[in-house]
């Protein structure tokens, strides 16, 4: 059986891709970390998010899953991201 090529939503070329800036994830302030044990990072705002998913080069041979601590099931989830479903990649099995 051939394996069937997934189609990508991802409207950027790929030349255009590597262009993209990295997104800077927005952190906590110094002075309010300093007094607090919460996460540093705040996380990306939907746009964020986008952008930063829209950078992937969708790798034949993905590092970045292969060696993914966790399972993520990296091209699925960028995929998501990239079509705006951000509540679905809460819900997707993340395991491979």
């Amino acid at each position: 059986m051939t394996p069937t090529k997934t189609v990508s939503l991802n409207p950027l070329p790929l030349k255009e891709r590597m262009k993209v800036p990295r997104q800077h994830m927005p952190e906590q302030a110094a002075q309010a970390r300093s007094t607090n044990f919460t996460e540093v990072n705040l996380g990306y705002s939907t746009e964020q998010a986008q952008q930063e998913a829209k950078r992937c080069l969708e790798c034949a041979k993905p590092a970045c899953t292969d060696r993914c601590p966790v399972g993520v099931k990296v091209r699925e989830f960028v995929q998501l991201i990239v079509a705006g479903r951000l509540p679905a990649c809460g819900r997707q099995d993340s395991r491979r």
